[in-house]
C-alpha cells in the first residue's frame, strides 16, 4: 500500500486500530494506546539493551508510560514535558496521570545527561527504522536531542503489529529521525 502523505498514514493507522477493536483511549490524534501494550513492555524489560542502560528516556505518551511503573526503582528515568514546553524532567515517582508525573518531577530543561535507552511513541513505523509520530515533530526533536548527548543511544518504539509497515521511506523528510528497534506483541525487530 502506498500513501500520499504522513497524515494519510496516521488516518489509516487510527482507523484500522479502531476497526479491529485493538485501540484503547487515546487513539485518534494521539500516539495510539493499544491492546497488548503490557506485553510489549514485558519484552522491553527483557532486552539486553534495556538491562544494560543506567539512564533511560520514556516519551510521555500513554503506551510508553506503562514502562515507567516497572522501572522507576531500577533506573534513572527522564521524560519530555508535553510539547517540550519545559524541556525534560527527571522522574522519581510513578503516578497514574501525566500531569501528576510532570508536577512531581524535577524539571531539568534541556540539561539532560547522557541517556542509554529510549522508548519513543509512534503512530507508524517501518522495518527500515522510519517513524511517523502524531504530527508536530516533537518526537523527532526529542530523538535528535537525545542523540546529540549520546550518538550510540538505542531508540526503541512499542507499537501494535498493525502499526508496522514494510517501507515508508518515500514519505520521510530531512528532519525525520530513525529508530533502532520495534517492539510488538509478536516480537522485537532490530532495524538499524
Amino acid at each position: 500500500m502506498k500513501f500520499s502523505s504522513k497524515e494519510e498514514v496516521r488516518r489509516y493507522v487510527w482507523n484500522i486500530l479502531k476497526e479491529k477493536k485493538v485501540c484503547s483511549f487515546p487513539c485518534e490524534g494521539h500516539i495510539p494506546n493499544f491492546l497488548g501494550v503490557e506485553e510489549t513492555i514485558k519484552k522491553v524489560l527483557e532486552l539486553d539493551e534495556y538491562k544494560r542502560a543506567k539512564r533511560i528516556f520514556i516519551s510521555p505518551d500513554t503506551p510508553q508510560r506503562y514502562l515507567l511503573k516497572h522501572v522507576i526503582n531500577d533506573k534513572e528515568v527522564y521524560m519530555a514535558t508535553p510539547r517540550l514546553r519545559r524541556g525534560f524532567c527527571k522522574v522519581e515517582e510513578y503516578y497514574g496521570s501525566l500531569m501528576d508525573i510532570i508536577k512531581n518531577s524535577k524539571i531539568v530543561g534541556y540539561n539532560i545527561p547522557e541517556i542509554d535507552f529510549a522508548l519513543i511513541g509512534s503512530v507508524a513505523v517501518d522495518l527500515k527504522g522510519n517513524r511517523i509520530g502524531k504530527g508536530g515533530g516533537f518526537g523527532d526533536r526529542e530523538i535528535r536531542i537525545l542523540r546529540e548527548k549520546n550518538p550510540s543511544i538505542i531508540i526503541a518504539t512499542n507499537v501494535h503489529d498493525l502499526q508496522v509497515f514494510e517501507d515508508l521511506s518515500y514519505l520521510m523528510e530531512d528532519y525525520d529521525q530513525k529508530i533502532n528497534m520495534i517492539i510488538t506483541t509478536k516480537g522485537v525487530f532490530r532495524v538499524l
